[in-house]
């Protein structure tokens, strides 16, 4: 049996009371109580969960701004100095597109490298305010969230095609983070993003070069050295190392005398935000992850190859590559 609620309660005169909150005294005061009557218990908690609901809101905000000032948080939005008024007009009125930026700009850009801050600007600026931004924090439902995801799955490109299932799982992460930052900030209630399905995985078999088309490749990159690409798609097919890493590389990177090649950086064009300057500039900035930090070895066929390269070098190659 269900337990029986303790705001309500059997009268003298045989009805039942139940009592609920309405709000608090200037909002930092005293709860302010109001009582419905009904004669049964059954009747009693219906009414009263029909009169909680209308006041729902209303309670939950008021309940937010209490906390925050027990806990003395004031940080983001509500860094200045509101009244209780102002505060509960912020709270209301805060539009997703007003938080997103401010999750971005405050709290992301100087904690993430280039070219995430990009990658979180183009999903934020081109998916996120453009189709859900205008609704408030407190509006937003699993329902909603859903529809954004479906729009992702089936009109996310420019050409109103769907994106891969891992870009828009992707793309829900940097929404789902925002949110979360909300609800710690108690700015919400609840992450509407924690109930959504999201397209599942899709695991793609890898597909490698066979050892004699390796092979070929390899004589056909040695022979056409005079281009810049293919001495860097023969590093990358010996050394397996990334784009980014391949274009950050320095000759002071390569030790010759141990043998390794250490890899510490990578280069990646990212977007300026600049109306009056270049669209994009290339950025060298540490490597992807700190397991990307790491030295390579070189085998005789690498070490005299970068070796007929390097400024020092005698082969044939020298004054090709400088």
């Amino acid at each position: 049996m269900k337990e029986q609620r303790r705001n309500i309660y059997k009268r003298k005169d045989g009805r039942y009371e139940g009592r609920y909150i309405v709000g608090y005294e200037g909002v930092y005061g005293k709860a302010i109580y109001r009582s419905v009557y009904a004669h049964t218990y059954e009747e009693a908690v219906e009414v009263l969960e029909e009169a909680e609901e209308r006041v729902h809101e209303e309670v939950e905000l008021q309940r937010l701004l209490r906390r925050q000032q027990t806990q003395q948080q004031t940080t983001g939005i509500l860094q200045r100095a509101f009244s209780h008024d102002e505060m509960l007009k912020v709270v209301r009125t805060l539009t997703l597109q007003e938080w997103m930026i401010e999750w971005l700009e405050g709290h992301k850009k100087n904690t993430i490298r280039p070219t995430s801050y990009m990658r979180y600007y183009n999903v934020i600026y081109k998916h996120i305010i453009p189709q859900i931004g205008s609704y408030n924090l407190l509006e937003l439902t699993p329902d909603i969230i859903q529809k954004f995801v479906k729009y992702l799955c089936e009109d996310g490109k420019n050409d109103d095609t769907g994106l891969s299932p891992a870009t828009v799982r992707s793309y829900m992460m940097i929404l789902k983070s925002a949110l979360e930052l909300a609800v710690d900030q108690e700015l919400m209630i609840k992450n509407p993003c924690r109930k959504v399905s999201l397209p599942p995985k899709r695991f793609h078999k890898p597909v490698y070069l066979e050892p004699d088309e390796c092979k070929r490749l390899e004589y056909v990159l040695l022979h056409t050295d005079d281009n810049p690409k293919s001495v860097a798609i023969l590093m990358a097919l010996k050394t397996g190392m990334r784009l980014g890493e391949l274009a950050a590389l320095k000759w002071g990177d390569v030790d010759f005398s141990n043998r390794v090649i250490h890899v510490r950086h990578s280069l990646q064009r990212v977007k300026t935000f600049d109306p009056e300057g270049p669209k994009t500039k290339l950025v060298v900035s540490e490597t992807k992850t700190t397991n990307s930090v790491r030295d390579i070895p070189m085998n005789n066929g690498q070490y005299e190859y970068l070796k007929g390269l390097s400024p020092d070098g005698r082969s044939r190659l020298l004054g090709k590559h400088q």
